[in-house]
């Protein structure tokens, strides 16, 4: 995974939650994500593979949080070198974000896999770049 330093996790719009329910995320709850976010808390946004219960094991962290535009970026620290090689061979070709139910902090980014998205258009990571906007916003606290 060649990560880049910044890679999308979420844009604004209206999107299916895991619950089925329509979620509307806009450039406002964007900016309140990344104003919630402290890359020093211990208790941080982790990278994630799929939305595991709270016994999953992190495979990286979210170092840094920023909006561009409608989009939600984040920079990534600590990702193993043999999860890197499972998304440059496209195993994990599209992420999710999972927020607080208030949208105000981001819980964690999974990488996603085999289950297709319920919410088409988005860009997929490749090789090059680990990029991709969420399928769906789980909207349950952990």
């Amino acid at each position: 995974m060649n990560l880049t330093p910044w890679n999308e996790i979420a844009r604004a719009g209206t999107w299916i939650a895991m619950s089925g329910q329509s979620v509307n995320l806009t450039e406002a709850d964007l900016d309140r994500i990344v104003a919630g976010f402290a890359a020093d808390d211990p208790d941080g946004a982790p990278l994630v593979f799929g939305h595991p219960t709270v016994d999953a094991p992190a495979y990286g962290w979210v170092s840094g949080l920023r909006r561009e535009g409608d989009r939600l970026v984040a920079a990534f620290r600590d990702v193993p070198e043999a999860v890197k090689a499972l998304v440059d061979a496209g195993r994990y070709r599209n992420v999710s974000v999972k927020l607080t139910p208030d949208k105000g902090r981001l819980v964690h980014v999974g990488l996603l896999g085999a289950t297709p998205r319920p919410s088409r258009g988005f860009r997929r990571s490749n090789s090059r770049r680990a990029t991709a906007s969420p399928s769906n916003f789980p909207a349950e606290e952990t």
